[in-house]
């Protein structure tokens, strides 16, 4: 796996292998960015169910101001760390911890422009990730959450303040964009 594009553009990035891991392609990774466009430029973004760091790492690659990575495995979070050394990129925080705890811990002050939400596969974390942040005032106005999903797995139209608005599909993959409306 590669940084595809921006200043870190060719980079490797560690990835873990395994029957459980399912890491973004380069095809779904260049289709989001390319959908994304120029609201990646001073974004600060937050990638939830990081895994290796792909999204994040590559939105700071295009152009995001910041970046903060929520995963609970260990490995995974050792990895990104080392990731992040390796593309060179700052302006970023790591947490070790379930998504559904991180989520409450983020500071009041810290709010995201761009989130990344890519659960297992068939876990029903999709609904209680999008509800946390739908409902949560961690979003800025017009925040954009993309999430990648299994294409059997329920993506709600509305959650919260999240109003779906595109989905796109990649093989077994949906892809969901999300963004904040006012209530």
């Amino acid at each position: 796996m590669r940084i595809i594009s921006g200043k870190s553009k060719g980079k490797r990035i560690e990835t873990t292998h395994g029957p459980g891991t399912r890491p973004v392609t380069d095809r779904i990774k260049g289709a989001v960015f390319n959908i994304l466009g120029k609201v990646l430029k001073g974004a600060d973004v937050l990638d939830l169910f990081a895994g290796s760091g792909a999204m994040g790492l590559e939105a700071l690659s295009r152009g995001a101001k910041s970046a903060v990575f929520i995963e609970k495995d260990q490995g995974c979070v050792g990895m990104i760390r080392k990731n992040l050394q390796n593309t060179g990129v700052i302006h970023s925080e790591v947490y070790r911890k379930d998504v559904m705890i991180g989520l409450k811990l983020i500071p009041a002050k810290k709010k995201f422009s761009i989130v990344f939400v890519d659960p297992p596969f068939n876990s029903g974390l999709v609904e209680k990730a999008l509800l946390l942040l739908g409902d949560g005032d961690i979003l800025r106005k017009n925040a954009l959450v993309i999430c990648r999903a299994h294409h059997k797995d329920l993506m709600p139209d509305r959650s919260g303040r999240l109003l779906l608005f595109r989905t796109e599909r990649y093989g077994e993959n949906l892809v969901g964009f999300y963004r904040v409306q006012s209530v």
